[in-house]
């Protein structure tokens, strides 16, 4: 087994097939929408962890000299699973669990490139205007309003991701800091027509499914997180 998972060519292999197959549960989960079956949701999530943990250990095995970067995403990973199940039966329990997997997220970026003062000024610059347009916007609707304040939480935290990938990218530019600019960016589309589809009557307005939509970037962005795992490995960084 262990010589199986240090094969490059292998872990690629795998990585397409995972990808197809959670595209294709990704499929069979939306189309009876609205009435979506979750078994569906949890195996496609059980998909992306997966190819994660496999990724992972070919990091492992090659002695990444990066390796803090891998386990800590990796964590982020389950922590995102863990949301998905979650947040289907208790929102604020999936909400403070994919703000501790966006807080992993931020720490595997601080593997990419230690602190900067472009970092705070990125991040500050998205978290300010998020958090106001959540607060005072009308046609945000929160029952109850503690969910407001849950929500205005969580957008400082994805901000912060979100801008640190962005520093990332600006200060250190390779593949590693592209690929997960990518998958931040992805994340942060996700959540935000999550945000749209379940506290807003904007969707009536645009007509935009929201919620299709959200799963539909979701999963990718996941994804786009397992492959940087994989992709520490390369020699292209």
């Amino acid at each position: 087994m262990k010589k199986l998972l240090n094969n490059p060519v292998t872990i690629l292999v795998i990585n397409i097939t995972l990808s197809i197959a959670l595209c294709i549960i990704n499929i069979f989960y939306q189309l009876p929408a609205p009435n979506w079956n979750l078994t569906f949701k949890f195996i496609g999530s059980g998909i992306f962890v997966l190819l994660g943990a496999i990724n992972l250990t070919y990091a492992l095995i090659n002695k990444n000299t990066n390796s803090r970067f891998s386990i800590t995403l990796f964590v982020g990973m389950l922590l995102s699973f863990s949301g998905d199940v979650a947040i289907e039966y208790e929102f604020i329990a999936g909400a403070a669990l994919f703000a501790l997997a966006h807080v992993c997220y931020i720490v595997s970026f601080y593997f990419i490139n230690k602190f900067h003062w472009l970092d705070i000024v990125i991040s500050v610059g998205f978290a300010i205007p998020a958090a106001l347009s959540i607060g005072l916007l009308d046609f945000f609707v929160f029952n109850p309003p503690i969910l407001k304040y849950v929500v205005i939480i969580y957008a400082l935290i994805i901000s912060f991701m979100f801008g640190k990938s962005i520093s990332c990218l600006i200060l250190k530019r390779n593949f590693q800091s592209v690929i997960s600019f990518i998958g931040a960016f992805l994340f942060v589309v996700s959540d935000f027509c999550l945000l749209i589809e379940l506290f807003s009557t904007l969707e009536y307005v645009v007509r935009i499914d929201f919620g299709h939509a959200c799963m539909a970037i979701y999963f990718p962005a996941l994804l786009v997180f397992g492959y940087s795992i994989y992709y520490q490995n390369k020699k292209i960084l």
